[in-house]
């Protein structure tokens, strides 16, 4: 067995993402579905219809009458909106270690600018985009509950300035990027969020799908304890990937007032 192998099979021994969640999301992008089954589908997961119906009632929404029911709430809010709390409140509990919920934070706050900024910059905005920002580091907490001592460590020392991706190499063998792209496929989730996992760090590598691009620049943005606040983005590695996507100060400033309520909201 090798460690990639290793660390899956011990790690969904452990946890694993609910059945709902991804009969959830396959219903979400089924035009034929409407809220009504969603609803039915959410509601065999009593835990997480309690935290959709807390949500959907919390002062980040603001609606003047208290929502009782699922089908309501998919209605008001539509199916996007849904969706990405599903994807928030069903990882949650995966991605909060004993280190605390940093991680968990972070990835909202990742697949928020991330939205942003693939709405802003491509096209044809990718659907996956929200699910990719919030499952783009899920190595690092596949690493936390294998092992969460090595975990530690890693963060201890990339905080010293060390790194992450070396260190990650240097205890577990592999990245953070390789063991989360191994995960997204034993899941058999689709394969552009697999393969922008494997290469958010690595967005230049011919390899790379565009939205890894967008993923790279929304951890950038969003990255915790920036060294540097008026230089989140390295001016030339932004030239390069070639994405006008405005004043990046900005833009974290607005996703961090937004999210900071949504995650007091999910808390």
């Amino acid at each position: 067995m090798d460690k990639i192998e290793e660390i899956l099979s011990n790690v969904l021994e452990l946890q694993s993402m609910p059945i709902v969640f991804f009969e959830a999301l396959d219903n979400i992008q089924d035009p034929r579905v409407n809220a009504m089954r969603l609803s039915d589908i959410i509601s065999k997961d009593m835990a997480l219809t309690a935290k959709i119906l807390r949500l959907v009632n919390s002062a980040y929404y603001g609606f003047s009458k208290e929502i009782t029911q699922v089908n309501n709430a998919i209605a008001l809010l539509g199916f996007r909106v849904v969706r990405n709390m599903i994807m928030m409140m069903a990882l949650k509990p995966m991605m909060v270690s004993l280190n605390g919920r940093a991680l968990w934070e972070h990835s909202v706050r990742c697949a928020y600018a991330a939205q942003f900024i693939a709405e802003k910059t491509l096209d044809t905005p990718v659907e996956e985009v929200f699910t990719i920002g919030v499952l783009h580091d899920i190595g690092r907490s596949l690493f936390q509950i294998y092992d969460p001592k090595g975990a530690e460590e890693i963060d201890r020392l990339s905080h010293m300035g060390v790194d992450k991706m070396l260190v990650e190499e240097d205890v577990f063998g592999i990245d953070h990027t390789i063991v989360g792209e191994a995960f997204a496929i034993k899941e058999k989730l689709p394969y552009i969020i697999s393969h922008a996992i494997r290469y958010h760090h690595d967005p230049l590598n011919p390899k790379a799908p565009e939205i890894a691009k967008v993923i790279y620049l929304a951890e950038m943005i969003t990255q915790p304890f920036p060294k540097d606040l008026n230089a989140l983005i390295d001016p030339e590695m932004l030239k390069k990937i070639g994405l006008d996507i405005g004043d990046p100060l900005a833009i974290r400033e607005d996703i961090f007032e937004k999210t900071d309520r949504l995650i007091q909201a999910l808390a």
